[in-house]
């Protein structure tokens, strides 16, 4: 950026400038990377967090199309209130350093997946076509396990079962074409002109069918997953309406895809069901926000600290069913305690809330694990 930059909205207004960081006391600064402030209007500090990465990426996406830079993902760190209405300040931490609390795994089947390869080994002898359509949605598949922005991975798997929709519509002569109906009356609309009833493509039959018969869901979910393809695909709605419920039609879309894949390959419908599984993600270190209110500091006084009051993880404590240390993370914690200390103040605090997302499997989950924070007075 070359020294600090800034931009100004009725929503928000940001300031952008260069993390400059000495390596060694001779050496010249090195960038790395950029560092973003911004100061918005929200009901807590916890909810500004989400607000200011979107606002920032908004920026970051369109520095990236006028440069040509690859720019990452903003990473939150904290949040801080200054409304001078207020002695006391909310501020909320974002944790990085949380180590891994569930590894759940699950056991190589030898008998299921020679099943499922010699079947489409076969199908590769026969029908070529039809297998690279299935290798196409299998690797979309995955990648849209792996994708961390949600809009990715709903998109990855509405591309898998694309991938898939043509060999379901052929297997079941599902049709190509959707009678178009009035939208004031709901009857068929009927071309004087060429003595004949008004069809359009339908270009996903396959996978209702797949949503509504091999799934048995709902018509209705089925045109839900549709009409979210077609929000973010042409643009129809914003962001808040387009995140809405994409997580539940996502999980709705990935189960479609080995469903309908299984059920091609000729898997009875108790196979089917029975290697239906809700995936498991890799896990990783969870992303933690710690929130706590700081007594009696008005924002003059904050103004002369030459730091920003932290939170930050003294010790993590878990509580685990006794097993080997190979698989200690496998099972769910039992319980989980954070002890959290301040730095950069000296007055008195107290924690509000904590979030711990814990990463559970319905297939191997048991009740959700108590968890505490408890602060670290450093005169302990």
């Amino acid at each position: 950026m070359g020294t600090k930059r800034g931009w100004r909205t009725p929503e928000f207004e940001l300031i952008i400038r260069d993390d400059l960081q000495e390596i060694a006391s001779t050496d010249a600064p090195v960038h790395k990377g950029l560092i973003y402030r911004i100061d918005l209007r929200a009901e807590s500090a916890v909810k500004s967090i989400n607000s200011a990465v979107s606002y920032a990426s908004q920026v970051t996406d369109q520095l990236s199309a006028v440069y040509g830079t690859a720019i990452d993902y903003p990473v939150p760190q904290f949040s801080i209130d200054v409304d001078r209405a207020y002695q006391n300040r909310e501020l909320a931490q974002v944790l990085h350093n949380v180590p891994i609390l569930h590894e759940p795994r699950r056991e190589y089947n030898h008998q299921a997946y020679l099943s499922f390869y010699s079947r489409l080994d076969r199908l590769r002898l026969n029908d070529g076509k039809s297998a690279m359509r299935i290798d196409r949605a299998l690797h979309y598949l995955r990648n849209s396990y792996l994708e961390q922005d949600p809009i990715d991975r709903f998109e990855d798997s509405w591309v898998a079962l694309e991938a898939i929709n043509p060999l379901t519509r052929r297997k079941y002569s599902r049709p190509t074409t959707y009678k178009r109906k009035c939208k004031n009356c709901d009857r068929d609309l009927f071309c004087r002109a060429c003595n004949a009833q008004v069809c359009e493509g339908d270009n996903a039959s396959g996978i209702d069918y797949i949503i509504t018969q091999l799934l048995g869901q709902t018509q209705d979910a089925a045109k839900r997953l549709r009409t979210k393809r077609i929000d973010i695909v042409h643009a129809r709605t914003g962001f808040a309406a387009v995140l809405n419920c994409i997580g539940e039609l996502t999980q709705l879309a990935q189960r479609a895809v080995i469903a309908g894949t299984l059920d091609f390959l000729g898997f009875s419908k108790g196979e089917v069901s029975s290697l239906l599984q809700t995936m498991l993600p890799i896990a990783t270190t969870p992303r933690v926000i710690v929130s706590a209110t700081l007594e009696n500091l008005s924002v003059e006084a904050l103004k002369t600290y030459q730091k920003y009051p932290q939170l930050y993880l003294r010790c993590c404590e878990c509580v685990t069913a006794n097993r080997l240390q190979a698989h200690s993370r496998e099972a769910l914690p039992l319980a989980v305690q954070l002890l959290i200390g301040i730095q950069h103040f000296q007055g008195n605090w107290e924690i509000l809330e904590m979030n711990l997302p814990v990463q559970v499997d319905s297939a191997i989950a048991g009740p959700a694990p108590e968890v505490i924070a408890r602060k670290w007075n450093s005169s302990r």
